[in-house]
């Protein structure tokens, strides 16, 4: 049995496991920063935004500034257009904000495929994370359409499975702006929504 170690994490890769447990063997956790224990009472909230970055996370990151707000962005590359954006992965990390994978395609049916289909998807987007950033993506993930959707219902176990197994945590919400429920939504709706 092959292990790795790091500060916190350990890793095991079963010889007689799936053949994905032997792929990207430098897409593991190996730094977990210290968790934050909320005590009773305690009023937080965490503020993610996914599918970015876009001509959305410039003006988004100055208000943030402005209220020196910390949050959490769950990026992806779906098209060229968002490409042009890339580079403000940079500006997040550079001002303190977590920037965590969500997926490279955003494309659910090939995603969800299999857990190799959604590794080669994640560690697209990792690397792109670490090369743009030069630093590696926050150790959660965000699952495209949510932990579980329609799409991954035969794969979502063993990805859950793996990717702990890997030291990454999946985060979902568990409340929700409605920004992205179709249409123009008002400021004054995502505002009452959230």
């Amino acid at each position: 049995e092959e292990s790795s170690t790091s500060s916190e994490v350990q890793v095991s890769v079963d010889p007689n496991g799936p053949a994905y447990q032997k792929k990207y063997p430098d897409l593991y956790v190996t730094d977990r920063p210290k968790m934050h224990v909320l005590e009773p009472g305690d009023k937080t909230v965490y503020l993610t935004f996914d599918d970015g970055p876009s001509d959305l996370t410039a003006p988004l990151l100055d208000i943030l500034k402005k209220y020196d707000a910390k949050v959490t962005f769950f990026d992806c590359r779906q098209s060229d257009y968002q490409g042009e954006y890339s580079s403000l992965m940079k500006r997040c990390v550079d001002e303190g904000h977590a920037v965590a994978v969500h997926t490279y395609s955003h494309v659910m049916k090939d995603v969800y495929a299999s857990v190799d289909a959604y590794l080669d998807d994640f560690y697209k987007m990792y690397k792109l994370i670490e090369e743009t950033t030069g630093k590696k993506p926050a150790n959660f993930f965000r699952f495209p359409g949510g932990s579980a959707n329609s799409y991954n219902t035969e794969v979502r176990e063993d990805i859950i499975k793996e990717m702990t197994r890997r030291g990454f945590i999946y985060y979902d919400w568990d409340g929700d702006s409605g920004d992205a429920s179709g249409g123009k939504v008002s400021g004054a709706t995502i505002y009452a929504n959230t």
